[in-house]
């Protein structure tokens, strides 16, 4: 379970969302932070070198403080990484169970200075990528959180449900199924996909799953439906560029849902 870290808030909290991940999978936590230069400690300049080590080091330190401070039984590996940041944690994951990290933006402007690297992770990562949403305020457990899974007739929809169903489980949600337009053209398709959503339902009945279709994207749909509290939107690797739209900007989400975290599964 591998987090990136590099000394925002946005990132710590993607450490502590990752916690549950780790411990549900009895895997290591591993916190890196990746330096983005290309020259080794041995070949750069000793100042460079220190410095990045030094603020690397503290970074790391501030995070494990925090994810020890769960009081949750999970072990924690901290590394720091030499070379560009999106290529060390695309590295990373060829070996990882999931990749997190955090977003303070990635919308047109923001996605060119602060929020690069989750764009990079959601389209190159080798693993599922948890791009995860900062907070701007803390939200209650009055209403039922919610998972939110794109459901469709391709290939992968079983696993994608697979996977939103055990996050569900997880965070003690519900998940919610969303078939935009494009998957239900016919009256067959739209029976078959009521069939495959009762079959998951009779599968996981300690569970509730609600279906849903909508003529527009599931981006619009979110808008459209802001009363519910979305904890994580679930989406195939093919549908990684939704995730700008889903996600936005920190200051300024594109779609009220702009503070849920986006999973992108391969």
């Amino acid at each position: 379970m591998v987090v990136g870290i590099d000394g925002s808030e946005a990132a710590v909290t993607a450490a502590l969302w990752a916690v549950d991940e780790a411990v549900d999978r009895d895997v290591p936590l591993r916190l890196v932070y990746a330096t983005g230069a290309t020259s080794q400690p041995c070949q750069a300049p000793y100042f460079v070198t220190d410095v990045a080590v030094e603020y690397g080091e503290t970074c790391l330190r501030a995070a494990s403080s925090m994810v020890a401070a769960t009081g949750k039984t999970v072990k924690t590996e901290t590394d720091i990484l030499w070379g560009e940041v999106e290529s060390r944690l695309i590295a990373e994951s060829r070996s990882a169970a999931m990749l997190c990290v955090g977003s303070v933006g990635i919308d047109w402007f923001a996605g060119r200075v602060l929020g690069s690297t989750a764009t990079a992770m959601t389209e190159n990562a080798e693993c599922p990528v948890v791009v995860v949403r900062y907070p701007r305020k803390v939200h209650t457990r009055k209403h039922t959180p919610w998972v939110v899974v794109s459901v469709d007739d391709r290939d992968g929809t079983d696993e994608l449900m697979g996977v939103a169903v055990d996050e569900a489980r997880l965070r003690g949600a519900a998940v919610l199924a969303v078939a935009t337009w494009g998957c239900l053209r016919s009256d067959r398709s739209s029976a078959d996909l009521d069939r495959r959503v009762q079959r998951w339902r009779d599968a996981h009945e300690d569970l509730h799953i609600h279906q849903v279709a909508t003529a527009s994207g599931l981006p619009e749909f979110l808008v459209m439906n802001k009363a519910h509290f979305v904890e994580l939107v679930v989406l195939p690797a093919d549908d990684a560029d939704q995730v700008r739209a889903i996600i936005g900007s920190h200051c300024q989400p594109l779609v009220p849902y702009g503070e849920c975290s986006v999973m992108v599964v391969r």
